[in-house]
């Protein structure tokens, strides 16, 4: 029997299953993320100089790999290196631009 021929009732409460699911995996997934954020409270206070930031961008992206197909494709997308580089750059970006601020009028 194909799915168009199942009965709706049967379908919608397949539906409704897979809904509940997915919700419970994105729930467990915010979680460990909240628990590594938590876990790795110390470098983050760390002051952003190069190497921290490095440090810990290759951290995240590791965890942030090995979590659900979901959320491991959107992270495999940049590696930690790129990720670090782009954080960086956009830090010298923004002191640059307060340097400017207080230079010109």
């Amino acid at each position: 029997m194909g799915p168009s021929q199942m009965a709706p009732a049967l379908l919608q409460q397949m539906q409704q299953q897979a809904r509940a699911g997915q919700a419970a995996g994105r729930e467990a997934a915010a979680g460990q993320v909240g628990d590594f954020y938590e876990a790795n409270r110390e470098p983050l206070n760390r002051p952003a100089t190069a190497s921290n930031i490095w440090e810990f961008s290759m951290r995240e992206t590791a965890f942030f790999r090995q979590q659900p197909l979901g959320v491991s494709m959107a992270a495999s997308l940049m590696s930690g290196e790129t990720r670090a580089h782009l954080i960086t750059g956009s830090a010298l970006l923004q002191a640059g631009g307060a340097l400017l601020q207080r230079i010109l009028p």
